[in-house]
């Protein structure tokens, strides 16, 4: 049986050596495959940094930050029968980094994204997504996309946004599905809050022959980040679990930076 854990989480910055160990705790979770958003590593120094770290237990593949701003990235277990390709593709904002790896004898390619905040600029931004995306692999496609698709995603109304039909065309296009909808559970949890405001901004989207094999998601808040820290599970086997709720744990705590 295939069993594939995938992890999408905004970070806020990898930079510090207590911040990797918060990630790292979170990733001993049988975490295979983690797609990581505003790690703000810029430098060598910082990225060489990050990647020792991490690199008894993980590939680690990363498009770095531009000053302190994005930084992108990609981290695979190292494990039997996984084989990751030594090259890879990022872009020159930080924005995005695209992985290739075989699992069981098929070619995958997962691609970490941080969409602009912007409106103009993220409509532009999905466009350029299509080099990343034209490729004969099954596409995982995961990250923070700044946007929404559907009404159940947000908590309050959100204004117009051009944006969204380029994406819209894209997910079309490349026949990629959202992750979440495979799952048994009747709604996906929101991963950002700003205020009063509820949305869920990180997810994953398939190619459409994957969805089948979703098996489970869950979305758990975390003390380090204003994002939450989301998984989702793939299996080819018949035994499919329900959504897991997240339970109480010192992970749900938030600290208060200003005390």
């Amino acid at each position: 049986m295939l069993f594939l854990k995938l992890a999408i989480f905004n970070c806020l910055s990898l930079a510090g050596r207590k911040r990797k160990q918060w990630l790292l705790n979170h990733l001993q979770e049988r975490i295979d495959i983690a797609f990581l958003q505003e790690t703000k590593l810029a430098s060598n120094e910082q990225l060489d940094s990050a990647a020792r770290f991490f690199r008894n237990r993980f590939h680690c593949h990363f498009s770095p930050a531009c000053g302190r701003s994005a930084g992108s990235a990609i981290m695979i277990r190292k494990r039997p029968g996984l084989t990751v390709y030594t090259e890879y593709e990022r872009d020159d904002s930080g924005r995005v980094c695209s992985v290739n790896l075989i699992l069981r004898g098929e070619q995958y390619r997962l691609i970490s994204i941080l969409a602009p905040d912007n409106p103009p600029q993220r409509t532009e931004y999905f466009t350029k997504l299509k080099q990343y995306l034209d490729t004969p692999c099954r596409a995982v496609l995961a990250g923070d996309f700044n946007c929404i698709l559907q009404a159940r995603d947000c908590t309050k109304r959100r204004p117009a946004d051009p944006s969204l039909k380029e994406l819209q065309k894209l997910l079309r296009y490349f026949d990629l599905q959202d992750g979440a909808d495979g799952t048994p559970a009747p709604a996906p949890a929101f991963t950002h809050w700003q205020g009063d405001c509820h949305v869920r901004l990180d997810r994953v989207y398939v190619s459409s022959e994957l969805i089948c094999m979703t098996a489970s998601s869950r979305v758990t808040p975390v003390a380090f980040s204003d994002h939450s820290f989301v998984t989702i599970t793939f299996e080819n086997g018949d035994a499919r679990s329900n959504k897991e709720i997240a339970t109480p744990s010192w992970q749900l705590w938030k600290l208060t930076e200003s005390l």
